[in-house]
């Protein structure tokens, strides 16, 4: 059928079907018609190109040669399966919107209006022919309600070859451009829905949010990759509009499934990120204030190629390896924190940053966890100098207030380079195995561990609650020097012994009051609870490893050990002091006893001081 084009209609009518081999249109001349509904059967003869002047209903047509090509000026339905064959392209383009009247109940809204409704199996086969969706308001990508054709995907949105799937929201189409649309169109895709590429890119852009259901691509048999793009702020340049930073990316599809599976995905959005994936590599920006949320299922893993958050979390749960290139939030509040966990493989890292607040407190944490290893991207080389210290070798790159470390190997994380700024800084560890510290810190420190802590020299500048310094260890806590600067305050608990690292007179902790306990059960948060070890002791296996403290007041136990301590200066024992051994401390002023000091009957006290001993009950 061939028909003269015009700015009026040529065809009015109810309905219009197309039985005629020929085509109808063309791409510069497309017919204009006035019609509720466009049906058709198999179109061999030339492509299909109309206008038409409101809504429409579409379905059943068949294109075998060219493109289908519509355009509403109202809202377009498709309510029966549209086919171009032979490499066409489909493109529907609705310009109109329209109350929807059976709106989709989301997580926290009603869609009660759209442009274009996606009902039946839209498809481009034989070929590389490319898929078009645009709709001025929201696009609606629902699950077929008539049967799927035999051989035909189940997918609502399917290209075959390298055809490409664009789908755009709060779109609108005039003289040949894009234009812009609704504020608030989004894209939804119905809990089931699918849109498939079978080795092309799938596109989506929304002016607002995205209900995700399930895009699929791959790459081809050269290894040429199939990639998801989602836009969940787009935004055009409309001189005099300025850019509202809207848009989430939200998971519409039910049960523990994939919304994307693809070599590659680039996703952004303003104010949210939710997603389970089945992806080589992923990128993921986020430019406003909300949370990053991403599962990898996949037990190859994936490459975090750049993840940002402006001003939220980042949280990636992945079954496999994961490689961070770089993960950076840019407002490191509290509750800011990076979180990666790996439920059966290693995390490799080259740069993990949480950046200072623009105001408030600096409190952003970084958690990384791990049923492998813990170590440095393979391949990276992490020796600059902007990171903000002087010379360092190549080794894991972090910034944050705090970092939280849990592998599977005691020796693990490997070579762990903090990157230190002027602002307030905290060395907060959680490690299933042990631990060394040789770090001076501007925040306080709360380390807990399985195994053992290996104190080289530390000093920490704040106080968490009144306290300066925590050490848990289910082993033995070995000490060099440690230093509590503002409260003053240190906390030392031990499954084991506490003890210095070498046999000397140097102090070994400077402090103003220390509360140590030896041979105590101790709970590592998140990690588990190790049983107190049968003879601990503050002072280990051999007398002349005498802990040397300065501090003005002590509370100490060892309820199944014994306790060697030698004070610089003058103490206060600050409460009852219980243990089972022998008590032998030495004071170089004054020693006052606030409460009783009781040792076991096999044990000596042995109690010197330079000045008075006043107070308290002492028996052995």
């Amino acid at each position: 059928m061939r028909l003269r084009s015009a700015s009026s209609p040529v065809i009015t009518a109810e309905d219009l079907l197309l039985l005629g081999d020929s085509g109808l249109g063309t791409a510069d001349r497309p017919l204009i018609v006035d019609l509720d509904r466009l049906y058709g059967a198999s179109l061999p003869g030339g492509p299909v190109h109309v206008e038409n002047t409101g809504d429409l209903f579409l379905g059943g047509l068949a294109v075998q040669s060219g493109d289908l090509w519509v355009m509403s000026d109202g809202v377009i339905t498709v309510d029966k399966p549209l086919t171009v064959d032979g490499g066409g392209n489909l493109s529907l383009i609705a310009n109109g919107t329209g109350t929807v009247a059976d709106p989709l109940v989301l997580v926290d809204e009603t869609e009660t209006t759209a442009s274009l409704f996606v009902r039946a199996p839209v498809t481009t086969s034989g070929g590389d022919g490319n898929i078009n969706l645009l709709g001025k308001d929201d696009v609606r990508i629902e699950k077929p309600t008539s049967p799927t054709p035999a051989g035909q995907s189940p997918a609502t949105v399917s290209s075959a070859g390298h055809g490409q799937v664009v789908i755009s929201s709060g779109t609108v189409y005039r003289d040949g451009e894009p234009g812009l649309g609704e504020w608030s169109a989004d894209i939804v895709m119905e809990d089931g829905s699918i849109v498939f590429s079978e080795h092309g890119n799938i596109v989506l852009q929304s002016r607002r949010d995205v209900w995700l259901s399930n895009l699929r691509t791959a790459s081809d048999s050269y290894g040429n990759d199939g990639e998801v793009q989602i836009d969940a702020n787009y935004e055009w340049d409309v001189e005099g509009v300025e850019p509202r930073n809207e848009g989430n990316i939200f998971d519409n599809l039910s049960g523990d499934l994939p919304n994307i599976t693809a070599d590659g995905l680039t996703v952004l959005a303003a104010t949210g990120i939710d997603l389970v994936t089945e992806s080589d590599r992923a990128t993921l920006v986020l430019t406003g204030t909300g949370n990053i949320a991403l599962k990898e299922i996949s037990t190859n893993g994936t490459r975090l190629v750049e993840v940002i958050a402006a001003d939220g979390a980042v949280d990636v749960i992945s079954e496999g390896t994961v490689i961070a290139d770089e993960v950076r939030v840019l407002n490191g509040l509290l509750g800011n924190d990076v979180k990666i966990t790996v439920n059966a493989g290693d995390i490799q890292v080259d740069s993990i940053s949480v950046d200072q607040p623009r105001t408030g407190d600096y409190e952003g944490l970084v958690y990384l966890t791990a049923s492998g290893d813990i170590f440095e991207k393979t391949g990276a080389i992490d020796a600059d100098d902007d990171v903000g210290t002087s010379s360092y070798s190549a080794g894991l790159h972090f910034q944050a207030e705090g970092i939280v470390f849990v592998a599977s190997d005691p020796s693990q994380p490997k070579d762990i380079e903090v990157v230190l700024t002027p602002l307030r800084r905290n060395l907060i560890i959680r490690r299933d195995g042990d631990y060394t510290i040789d770090r001076d810190v501007t925040g306080y420190v709360d380390v807990q561990v399985t195994g053992n802590i290996y104190v080289n020299s530390l000093t920490a500048g704040a106080d968490n609650a009144g306290l300066d310094i925590l050490l848990k260890a289910g082993g033995n806590i070995y000490i060099d020097y440690l230093q509590a600067n503002a409260a003053g305050t240190v906390r030392l608990d031990a499954g084991n012994h506490i003890q210095e690292t070498s046999a000397d007179t140097a102090v070994d902790i400077d402090a103003t009051s220390l509360t140590a306990n030896a041979g105590v059960a101790v709970t590592v948060e998140g990690i588990r609870t190790v049983s107190a070890t049968t003879g601990g002791s503050i002072q280990g296996p051999s007398d002349s490893l005498v802990l040397e403290i300065s501090v003005d007041t002590l509370h100490a136990s060892a309820p199944s050990g014994s306790v060697y301590i030698d004070e610089q200066d003058a103490l206060t024992l600050g409460s009852d002091l219980s243990i089972a051994g022998t008590l032998d401390l030495t004071t170089g002023g004054n020693l006052t006893i606030s409460g009783d000091v009781n040792a076991g009957a096999a044990g000596d006290v042995n109690l010197i001081a330079t000045g008075d001993v006043t107070g308290g009950q002492v028996t052995g």
